[in-house]
């Protein structure tokens, strides 16, 4: 039997390409690394608009999850192509624990489309934790004179194609809504995407579009605003923070009985011991009762589960919203 002998060229070729593979695979933190970490400010991507229901949330948690670090956590928006973009830059970021992402339900929607993201939601990132549990509402521009569900559909009807209704960007949770809503009412209405909640809320506040869904986080924040009436919410009760807004269960409005989340993420080969130490972080960072009370106030359940838990959660999420967004035709841009 033959042995061939590599030449020395060959063997600077493998040693070569030897030593790119391992620059190119990011290396994970040592167990003495993950012990002292965080050793700086960590960046917390959020891949919406200032001011949209997510961020508020969002820069709530920061505050409290950087004093229990004894870090900084500095908060980063990052919005388009339905959270997407945010996203991707948080899964292609250096799995090092500084950088991690708060989204929210959008998260499994868009990976379950058929327009997939250039990412895949449990390789390239790390469940942390659950946060919060949200219902949505159905908000009317009291321009529009949207009184009541039930009279909007009347004169939707009567009037076919005529009307609109916001969302957050195609494939998002109030694009979902809106079509299920559509179905379920049996209207026909256009759908106009926007980018992000912040211009959503601007031109339904203005009686641009005369209804949108919004997650109750953003429906909250905005409570009391005269321009806009809450017309029914998704949950299976009446909020208490919306006593007179009925669900749309009561309405006789079948198929509309969706709840939300949101949650903390880190690029998916983040050491799991940073992951942990991160995921007890955000546990006992909600447990703060000013923190726990604000987040009551803005209408979400509290939740700060373990990454198990959460990744347990994101898995039965995903089934669901397929069934969801394939009975409903949608399809992100």
């Amino acid at each position: 039997m033959t042995v061939s002998v590599p030449s020395r060229k060959a063997g600077a070729v493998a040693m070569t390409a030897c030593a790119l593979g391992w620059l190119a695979t990011p290396a994970l933190a040592s167990p003495a690394e993950a012990g002292d970490y965080p050793k700086k400010p960590i960046h917390m991507v959020v891949p919406s608009t200032a001011g949209a229901g997510a961020d508020i949330l969002a820069r709530l948690v920061a505050d409290k999850l950087g004093k229990t670090l004894g870090q900084p956590v500095v908060v980063e928006n990052k919005p388009g192509a339905s959270s997407v973009i945010g996203t991707t830059a948080v899964a292609r970021a250096q799995p090092d624990g500084y950088t991690i992402l708060f989204t929210w339900t959008a998260l499994i929607q868009s990976s379950v489309q058929k327009t997939k993201p250039p990412y895949d939601v449990f390789a390239d990132l790390a469940p942390v934790a659950e946060v919060a549990r949200s219902s949505f509402v159905l908000i009317g521009a009291t321009s529009a004179q949207t009184g009541s569900v039930k009279d909007f559909i009347a004169t939707a009807k009567q009037r076919p194609g005529q009307y609109s209704y916001g969302s957050y960007g195609n494939g998002t949770s109030s694009h979902i809504l809106g079509e299920l809503f559509k179905q379920s009412a049996g209207i026909s209405m256009v759908h106009v995407p926007y980018r992000g909640g912040a211009p959503l809320l601007s031109d339904l506040q203005a009686g641009h579009i005369p209804v949108a869904f919004l997650d109750l986080a953003s429906a909250r924040a905005n409570a009391g605003n005269e321009r806009m009436k809450m017309l029914a919410i998704t949950s299976s009760e009446r909020s208490p923070y919306f006593k007179s807004t009925p669900t749309f269960g009561e309405l006789g409005i079948g198929g509309l009985d969706l709840e939300g989340w949101f949650g903390i993420l880190a690029p998916g080969k983040t050491d799991p011991a940073i992951v942990q130490k991160l995921s007890a972080a955000v546990g006992k960072s909600l447990r703060d009762p000013g923190v726990s009370r604000r987040m009551e106030e803005l209408g979400v359940t509290v939740v700060g589960n373990s990454p198990e838990e959460f990744t347990a959660k994101l898995r039965r999420d995903e089934e669901k919203w397929r069934t969801v967004i394939t009975n409903a035709a949608i399809r992100a841009d």
